[in-house]
């Protein structure tokens, strides 16, 4: 159906709707609140009001640019990108500063001055700090006969860039990062390749005053990795390490790095300094900082909450990840910037201050969320534009699981232990009234916690309008919809459209695609070991091993035939230097190792699908399911949901707010969660991927490159109706359980290891999750 009739049949369903609860009357069929009605009263404290503004992006003449770092000197709001040719043949910084209305003042070239002697370089944002005045930069050369590596200072006061340092790399020996506190103090780090070790030297002035060997401050246990490199952030240099006896492969991500910071002398993991990062700002000596609980302030060490964000109308997942820009009485102007939906945003962020709760008086929905909370902007817009509901965040569940400093987070022990907290309070009279995601787990689908949303649905939404393929497959067992979908991704396998039928490839057609096709190299092994690759596999068809009352038993063929293939076929470890048996890198044929490669994929909006299918490349692909005993089609990852707690109260209220959430404005802001259930929104993605495509003026995304590099000038517009026809096609959503998996995981290395039979090992699994 076209686009066009589309919206017009949306405007004849609100009419119809609207037409349909004017006649019905009492007919209408409604929940059953559990307890009475909550509203708001007046405190007696001030109130804070978000408004926001989008600042000005400039438009440069390279291929494509990217948004580095935002922050604040002296009262305006400074924003650096990085300008980039393809293949990185050039490769500039621009500043770029904006006033508190988010409009250009100026923009300079910050490599200007650079005396860059070859046409491969590099430059990188150092430090994210503009406090002193200065912004500090690094240039790396690639010159092989002459590499080198400069730092410089910028000064905003002066509007000058010069040299601070200069490092000469020829022998390609020793890496270096640089931490500035300022243009006369600073720490380089130094690796060398040869030593293993890594040096931190203090620099006060021009000479040297403390020179720190890290790997003595390291563990027995540790060693900086052969394989490791360094890099800066905010006051942290950053390292990879390995176990001292481990002869494996490290691959580059944040549980194999360490943190040391300059100040401190600390040594922590890296996954802590990166959970989010803000400046202070100082103003007549006092700090002002931002805390997961509000804005605080204080001098000397001493802080206390200055603005609570429960007494505010804001986007959490905006200011938490904001800088301060300035405070004065009425106002606390804040700025924070990401890329939504391909395009990089700077955003501003006024609290303005208000005696008294604009909401004084309205029924309270009280919404928890598990993980992110993807509606941030959607609440605030709700809260101000409803006369009738408040949505007031309960944020029970937002701490569940946090690990203290010396454990390394995990995201799936940290939901799997959150999955008991949420069933106790949500079983409890004062529970939420809704509560956000809870969309993976199958104990908390299957539960009875939650209201059966299928009359609301089947009453309001159309297939015109929304993808009820996704939908109706979130149903339980017994048909029960108690997790109304509102984002979600998709994952499989991009293989050549001739070797499988259908939308799934099932493990006995698999196993003679590898030997025929792939040269007996499976390429799903790449990353993967044995444990990896069967739940990759399992949480394909992780349905399958529950009965009608959620029940879990491994006791099946599917089961059994699934970790029988594992075991036979797939190595323990995967050496992922090996080029699937097609030449050294050099000797590469790369038209031949992009056919058998690449294959596990993601699909999260119109341009990964597009890279899925091969778009522009020498064969077309698919997106099929991973091997499967049934042969399952592609799974979708459901990434936000709404659910209904049975205990809540103003249940109709619950639900006219979750429906404004599926509707275009909500699932619009909800851009970088995932394709959207709501159909208008999908066409208006898709649309605006090609048209930034095909006007050049895509901002970071790799798959932009990617396209490039396979020939591509132009997307055709039909390609937006492929994409959403891929859409509709899926209907396999994955609902698993993280702690269940760790028991399985835990019997089945057994079992790969001969240390015991499959019976033997699906016995166990039974037993301890009976």
């Amino acid at each position: 159906m076209g686009r066009s009739h589309l919206r017009l049949v949306s405007c004849l369903l609100i009419l119809s709707l609207v037409f349909s609860f004017v006649t019905s009357g009492c007919k209408t069929k409604k929940f059953v609140d559990a307890r009475d009605p909550e509203y708001v009263e007046d405190d007696g404290e001030p109130w804070y009001v978000a408004e926001t503004v989008d600042c000005e992006i400039p438009e440069t003449e390279s291929d494509y640019f990217t948004l580095l770092d935002v922050g604040s000197y002296d009262g305006n709001i400074y924003a650096v990108f990085q300008a980039i040719d393809y293949f990185y043949s050039n490769c500039l910084l621009y500043l770029v500063s904006y006033d508190i209305n988010g409009s250009i003042i100026s923009m300079t070239n910050l490599v200007t001055d650079i005396d860059a002697d070859t046409d491969m370089f590099n430059v990188n944002l150092l430090n994210s700090d503009f406090d002193d005045g200065n912004i500090y930069l690094e240039y790396e050369s690639y010159d092989y006969y002459s590499p080198e590596e400069r730092f410089y200072c910028y000064s905003l006061n002066e509007d000058d860039l010069y040299l601070i340092d200069s490092v000469d790399r020829t022998d390609y020996t020793v890496q270096y990062a640089c931490v500035f506190d300022s243009v006369d103090h600073y720490w380089m780090a130094e690796y060398s390749y040869e030593e293993g070790s890594l040096y931190v030297n203090e620099v006060q002035g021009s000479s040297i005053v403390d020179i720190i060997n890290m790997s003595i401050n390291l563990s027995d246990d540790d060693v900086i990795s052969k394989e490791g490199f360094i890099y800066s952030y905010n006051q942290y240099l950053c390292f990879t390490t390995s176990p001292s006896d481990s002869e494996d492969y490290i691959y580059y991500d944040y549980s194999d790095q360490m943190a040391y910071d300059v100040y401190t002398h600390e040594i922590v993991p890296v996954s802590q300094i990166f959970q989010f990062s803000n400046s202070e700002y100082k103003i007549d000596g006092i700090s002002y900082s931002i805390s997961k609980d509000g804005i605080c302030r204080g001098t000397d060490g001493e802080k206390e909450l200055f603005v609570p964000f429960d007494h505010c109308d804001v986007d959490l997942n905006e200011v938490l990840y904001s800088s301060i820009v300035d405070v004065s009485d009425d106002t606390i102007s804040l700025v924070s910037y990401g890329n939504y939906n391909f395009e990089d945003r700077i955003t501003i962020t006024n609290l303005h201050k208000y005696d008294k709760n604009p909401h004084v008086g309205k029924e309270v929905i009280n919404v928890s969320y598990i993980g992110m909370l993807a509606c941030g902007k959607d609440i605030v817009d709700y809260n101000m534009n409803n006369d009738k509901y408040f949505i007031k965040l309960d944020r029970r569940f937002e701490n569940l699981g946090v690990f203290s400093e010396d454990e390394e987070y995990n995201y799936d022990e940290w939901y799997a232990g959150s999955i008991d907290n949420v069933i106790s309070e949500c079983s409890s009279k004062d529970s939420p009234d809704i509560v956000l995601d809870v969309c993976n787990s199958s104990r908390l689908a299957n539960s009875d916690l939650f209201e059966d949303l299928n009359f609301k649905v089947e009453g309001t939404f159309s297939e015109d309008e929304y993808l009820l393929n996704i939908i109706s497959n979130c149903k339980t067992s017994d048909g029960r919809l108690t997790v109304l979908p509102m984002n979600f991704r998709v994952t499989g396998l991009s293989m050549d459209f001739n070797l499988v039928d259908g939308n799934g490839v099932d493990l006995v057609s698999y196993e003679k695609i590898v030997t025929s096709e792939f040269k007996g190299t499976d390429p799903m092994n790449f990353n993967m070991d044995k444990t990896g690759y069967f739940f990759y596999c399992y949480e394909n068809e992780a349905q399958d091993f529950y009965d009608k009352n959620g029940n879990f038993n491994a006791d099946n063929e599917t089961f059994r035939e699934l970790a029988q293939y594992v075991k036979k076929n797939v190595p323990d470890y995967f050496d992922s230097s090996y080029s699937y048996g097609f030449g050294s890198y050099d000797t590469l044929d790369w038209e031949e190792y992009d056919y058998y490669s690449n294959m596990v994929n993601y699909v999260e909006d119109c341009i990964t699908y597009l890279n899925v299918v091969n778009y522009g490349g020498f064969i077309e692909r698919k997106l099929v399911g991973a091997p499967t005993s049934k042969a399952y089609s592609p799974r979708v990852i459901i990434t936000t949901s709404a659910s209904i707690c049975k205990n809540a109260g103003s249940k109709e209220g619950c639900w006219e707010f979750i429906r404004y959430l599926c509707g275009d404005e909500a699932q619009s802001a909800m851009n970088g969660y995932g394709i959207s259930i709501n159909l208008n929104v999908d066409f208006k993605n898709a649309d605006n991927f090609i048209e930034q495509f095909n006007s050049s003026k895509m901002t970071s995304s790799y798959y932009f490159s990617v396209l490039v590099n396979r020939g591509v000038t132009e997307i055709e517009p039909e390609k937006t109706e492929d994409y959403i026809d891929f859409l509709r096609s899926l209907k396999h959503i994955e609902f698993f359980d993280y702690e269940y998996e760790e028991v399985i995981e835990k019997e089945l290395i057994k079992y790969f290891n001969d240390e015991c039979d499959l019976d033997t090992c699906i016995a166990s699994i039974n037993a301890q999750l009976s």
